[in-house]
């Protein structure tokens, strides 16, 4: 049945993103205005990368929430949401907090705490996205042709992660978590045991991928893959 051409649509993802949109916004400012009534807070910035690597900044802010009729004293923490972050660095930190402030109209004379948690550090990918010619993939417990590209990557592309690490293992900009994963990262690569399983899985597994593409492709036959089968087994 065709739909109504004057009628008013809401599933498209384009409304459904304005209207996820409008109710965060509603929310974030309902939220302020409750840390505005209670005029002093302290702050809370959380630095984590996301699903993508990409460096983020959650805003926190915790505050006293008294109501005299119920005769209530509460300690809240409102999450008023995230920051994309560029740069890790104390100058470029305080000015993101500077700028949320104000953004929130909410005066830095009235911060009362400040709490500050640095997880992990995202400049090692950035550098890794930039060094390689191909991005690291993630290996997959379904899809066994990933596993084929992740061990090939490693394989064609290790001269430069090795290169990438000893510069991040020797930077002092980066934190000492992320120095010392590529540290211990260098020290387990480069062993004669690594590097020979290495060029051995990525010779099987290519000749094995290979062959499944082949088996899966629209012009197998029953006939073609009991050839398949006997020269295998004539090779065994």
């Amino acid at each position: 049945m065709l739909q109504n051409p004057e009628s008013t649509m809401y599933l498209s993802p384009e409304r459904q993103n304005e209207s996820i949109q409008l109710l965060a916004s509603t929310v974030r400012e309902k939220l302020v205005y409750d840390i505005k009534r209670a005029k002093y807070y302290g702050i809370m910035f959380d630095s984590t990368p996301d699903a993508a690597h990409q460096e983020q900044t959650l805003e926190t802010m915790r505050y006293v929430d008294i109501k005299f009729e119920g005769k209530t004293v509460l300690v809240k923490d409102s999450f008023l949401g995230y920051i994309q972050t560029h740069k890790k660095d104390t100058a470029s930190i305080a000015d993101i907090i500077l700028q949320q402030l104000e953004k929130n109209k909410l005066s830095f004379e009235d911060c009362r705490s400040q709490c500050y948690d640095h997880t992990s550090s995202t400049l090692g990918w950035e550098r890794m996205k930039t060094a390689l010619v191909v991005s690291v993939k993630s290996d997959s417990e379904t899809c066994y042709s990933a596993r084929v590209e992740v061990v090939k990557l490693i394989h064609d592309q290790l001269e430069h992660m090795v290169e990438l690490l000893e510069n991040i293992a020797d930077d002092q900009d980066e934190n000492s978590d992320s120095r010392s994963e590529a540290v211990q990262l260098l020290h387990w690569i480069l062993t004669i045991a690594f590097l020979v399983l290495l060029w051995f899985w990525n010779t099987v597994l290519a000749r094995t991928d290979r062959v499944q593409k082949r088996l899966q492709g629209h012009t197998m036959n029953s006939i073609m893959l009991l050839k398949i089968f006997r020269l295998y087994k004539s090779m065994s």
